[in-house]
């Protein structure tokens, strides 16, 4: 993993796996986010051009992206076995699990569009909005 300054590479951490995709806390936070082909998530405090391993949290397939919410409020990942995962934040703590239940291939992008509003994108084509994501169910809309 490198950390990047002002496009300079000023830091790296080795890792014994490999390593997916990247997420940073948003407005200025310090933790960072890194999902594995090794099914985890690896979580990070980044102190200057120092990154400190601070939690793993298990996934249920090879992690192919993350990402915090606007308010920092939730980190989401998505996998190839076509689950998301939504944890609470500041604990980590598991919150709720989507399962596309609908043909789609393996989950490979995710965008907030607000505090409670999510976009995922597969391989094959399809987005979802997933509204309401405060809630335990939230809502799905097929684009």
């Amino acid at each position: 993993i490198c950390v990047i300054r002002d496009d300079k590479k000023v830091g790296s951490f080795p890792i014994s796996w490999d390593g997916l995709c990247v997420a940073a806390l948003k407005d200025g936070g310090n933790e960072v986010a890194v999902g594995g082909g090794d099914n985890l998530i690896h979580v990070y405090t980044l102190s200057g051009n120092t990154l400190t391993e601070k939690t793993t949290l298990e996934h249920l397939g090879p992690v192919t992206d993350l990402s915090y919410s606007p308010d920092n409020g939730y980190l989401v990942a998505c996998d190839a076995n076509r689950k998301v995962l939504v944890y609470t934040l500041p604990s980590y703590e598991k919150f709720n699990k989507i399962e596309l239940t609908i043909p789609q291939s393996q989950v490979t992008g995710l965008v907030w569009m607000d505090n409670e509003k999510l976009v995922s994108a597969g391989h094959d084509g399809l987005t979802n909005l997933w509204c309401n994501f405060g809630d335990v169910d939230p809502n799905m809309i097929h684009m």
